[in-house]
């Protein structure tokens, strides 16, 4: 949540840059334009980034492909990397097992997630005292008759402007300045006792303005940033927006009396005698002495109307505001990370087309046998008594639950695979899609005629987080000092192989799971997440934020109890008492499973025949 709110703090913060960028260049035009871009300043705060990525997740399109291969410095990372600097950090830890994400997890989280609601409500019960002092004015108002003074002169500026819908004025004897109140059905507070100080053009020029007010919805927008005042209260760039706002609002308005032909002399003295016979309006009112006084009367009486934007300053700032809508939609649209655990479920297409060079398919009706896909230094490409459901998991990095439609028969039936690749076959991690993952997929393709497309469904999944605030992990998880990457290259360099560990031993490197126990060495926590996936028949997501390689034990009853283990394997060192497996997550490394939804790819297999016959 903290790295969340630091990212959508920033990317406002960067939007409100390039906004006042914008504004200097218009500050020769119309206060509207200026007041325009501050407005999208503030509701870039109002509205993350996220959303509108979120957004561009659910655009399809024909043909669209299932997964988008971002380089290192594409355009794609670059934004995402300027946009959101509070996912970029990496982790700290210690010998004893203490992580410290870069987004800090605060001792002091809920102290300040209080403070910050105590501003929020103190700021949110002001503005209410405020509209409800109000709404005891217009209570205790009266309401304008068509034959008074000020609402015939309202009603002659209303027909000159084609207003439709006639504006209701409430006179009332308080000394509170002439605005506008209310958003859906505005209404115009006027105070009697200004009549008596103002000539009827002066008036007209004050109702002119309120008019102004009304079609500028000037009233909406107060109010929305308000909000944003009231959530982002402690961001100075906030108030700032605000007091810019109020500015330009007032000097559009301004603009806009002049334009209408009153005059310099007479509005100036108009908006005097305002500011001497009545007190300034709430904030929930749009009235006509906001911003500051005397640098809106010099600007009165020295400062022509700003000119028409060109073309060219058109375009620019339409740009700019479809880009801070279009820009984080299409970061959404190409990237488009339609499962949010590590399955991808990339599906190959005719652009990048691998093949074994040759390949035999034989059935396995041994019945018995290990069950393993073997990945050799010779490209030679081994799978043995694997069943077609299981390669079919394999080509696709899905998990059993993400397969839909696969016949009976698929799970019965093994088979025998020798194949042999085209250049080396490197060793992808655990649930990535690579090179032995896209031969696969054309071999079932070309030999089982197997067919398949992706869909999207809501599921229930799984979040492994830190169980911890301060981040410590549990006893039997620490950081790995073995360089896992060198060992596994010595074969091929002609060196030696790793040992291989007893078969109730944690492995050195890689991962180990045998009834009761998952052990592992040199294993990163995203790829854990997985492993869990196979145990929990659920998407389990990596919200650790944790880097690096760990070396892990996790002993725990499994549920139900096996009946028969590997060989070398005791039975009887399984505590049929002991904790779940949930509870052996927290209890011995410090990680929880957080139940939670989200849309997750599955498989639909539309096609798959028994192989043809080498």
């Amino acid at each position: 949540m903290g790295t969340m709110l630091g990212n959508h703090v920033w990317q406002s913060t960067l939007f409100a840059a390039a906004i006042w960028m914008g504004v200097w260049l218009a500050r020769r035009h119309h206060a509207a334009v200026r007041h325009a871009l501050w407005l999208a300043a503030s509701l870039k705060f109002a509205v993350p980034f996220a959303v509108l990525v979120w957004a561009g997740h659910q655009i399809e399109w024909p043909g669209r492909p299932s997964v988008v291969y971002l380089e290192r410095a594409s355009p794609l990372v670059v934004l995402s990397s300027m946009g959101e600097p509070f996912s970029q950090g990496t982790v700290r830890l210690s010998r004893a097992g203490t992580a410290t994400p870069a987004s800090p997890a605060w001792n002091w989280r809920d102290v300040l997630a209080g403070v910050w609601l105590l501003g929020t409500a103190c700021l949110l019960t002001r503005w209410g005292r405020q509209w409800w002092q109000v709404r005891c004015v217009l209570r205790h108002a009266s309401w304008g008759l068509a034959t008074e003074r000020e609402v015939a002169q309202l009603r002659a500026l209303e027909a000159r402007r084609r207003r439709g819908r006639p504006l209701r004025v409430a006179f009332t004897e308080d000394a509170l300045e002439p605005g506008v109140f209310g958003i859906a059905r505005p209404v115009l507070v006027w105070p009697r006792r200004l009549s008596r100080e103002l000539s009827d053009s002066q008036i007209d020029a004050v109702l002119l303005h309120e008019l102004t007010h009304v079609a500028r919805r000037d009233n909406l927008a107060a109010a929305v940033h308000a909000v944003v005042e009231a959530v982002f209260w402690w961001h100075p760039m906030v108030w700032w927006i605000g007091a810019r706002l109020v500015d330009e609002r007032e000097r559009a308005c301004d603009e806009r009396v002049l334009g209408d032909g009153s005059e310099r002399d007479s509005y100036a003295e108009s908006l005097i005698a305002t500011c001497r016979v009545s007190l300034e309006a709430p904030a929930c009112v749009a009235g006509v002495t906001g911003a500051s006084l005397a640098r809106r009367i010099e600007r009165i009486m020295t400062e022509d109307a700003g000119v028409p934007l060109d073309r060219w300053r058109r375009l620019v700032v339409a740009s700019v505001a479809a880009g801070a809508v279009l820009v984080p939609v299409l970061v959404g649209l190409l990237s488009a990370p339609r499962l949010l655990a590590r399955s991808l479920l990339v599906i190959q297409d005719s652009a990048e087309h691998l093949e074994f060079e040759v390949a035999s398919v034989k059935p396995n009706v041994s019945g018995d046998g290990p069950v393993r896909i073997e990945l050799q230094a010779n490209s030679r490409f081994l799978a043995t008594n694997f069943p077609l459901r299981g390669l079919i998991r394999f080509a696709y990095a899905a998990q059993d639950y993400q397969l839909v439609d696969v016949p009976e028969w698929a799970a019965r039936e093994r088979f025998d695979i020798v194949a042999k690749a085209p250049g080396e076959l490197p060793l992808e991690a655990p649930g990535t899609i690579g090179k032995p993952q896209l031969l696969t997929q054309s071999l079932l393709r070309d030999r089982f005629q197997l067919r398949v497309h992706r869909e999207t469904r809501e599921m229930p999944v799984y979040a492994l987080t830190l169980a911890r605030r301060d981040g410590k992990l549990g006893a039997s998880i620490a950081p790995s000092t073995v360089d896992c990457e060198a060992l596994m290259r010595a074969p091929r360099d002609g060196g030696l192989p790793p040992p291989r560990p007893n078969p109730g031993a944690r492995p050195q490197c890689g991962l180990r799971t045998v009834p009761g126990r998952i052990m592992a060495g040199g294993f990163p926590l995203s790829q854990l997440a997985l492993t869990l996936s196979q145990r929990m028949q659920r998407i389990v997501i990596d919200r650790t934020e944790l880097t690096g390689n760990f070396d892990f034990e996790v002993k725990f009853t499994p549920d139900p109890m096996p009946t028969s283990a590997p060989d070398g394997f005791d039975l009887s060192t399984i505590d049929p008492n002991g904790p779940s497996l949930t509870t052996a997550l927290q209890e011995q490394l410090g990680l929880k499973l957080e139940p939670m939804r989200a849309p997750v790819d599955v498989l639909v297999v539309d096609r798959v025949e028994r192989p043809s016959p080498d």
